[in-house]
């Protein structure tokens, strides 16, 4: 029989118990985590945007990361700038486009995949890492990003460009 992943596993894949832990036990060690790195109360709102990141990393990210993943404060972060920079409206690769691809328009390429897809965040349009998945570029030009930046872009500790030119972002 196959093993089951264990409850320390930063994914699961199991729907009825991810990270073998109850789901409201999961989004109260997840916001926990995230508490540390933002207003507890704004990330608690559902009509802020750290909130909506919060909401779609618990419920709707198919990828279910465990409370203890090294990554749970990236993959947030990336989504706030989705949802801080109108990410349903972008031109491009946003979740609301269709098909696989994003395009070869620069800076996306065909092998990407659109923002949120649950897959790793380093393999979202627009986004480059390093050998250890960390965050390097964020490269958004020409795509209809509206909104105010977080100042939340911070925690990407090893980002080093940042390319939103030609856009709505103050």
């Amino acid at each position: 029989p196959a093993e089951r992943p264990s409850p320390s596993s930063d994914v699961e894949t199991d729907d009825t118990q991810p990270c073998g832990m109850p789901p409201q036990q999961r989004r109260e060690d997840i916001l926990s985590v995230l508490d540390n790195v933002t207003s507890p109360a704004l990330l608690r709102s559902s009509s802020d945007h750290r909130g909506m990141a919060a909401n779609w990393l618990i419920g709707q990210d198919a990828l279910k990361l465990c409370p203890n993943s090294e990554k749970i404060v990236q993959r947030w972060t990336l989504a706030l700038v989705y949802f801080s920079s109108n990410g349903n409206n972008w031109f491009k690769c946003s979740t609301n486009g269709t098909g696989d691809g994003c395009g070869t328009t620069f800076p996306f390429d065909d092998e990407e995949d659109r923002f949120l897809a649950p897959v790793n965040e380093c393999k979202w349009a627009g986004i480059e890492c390093n050998s250890d998945l960390c965050v390097t570029e964020v490269e958004f030009e020409l795509n209809n990003l509206i909104g105010t930046m977080p100042p939340e872009m911070s925690l990407l500790s090893n980002l080093k460009l940042l390319g939103m030119e030609r856009g709505g972002l103050s």
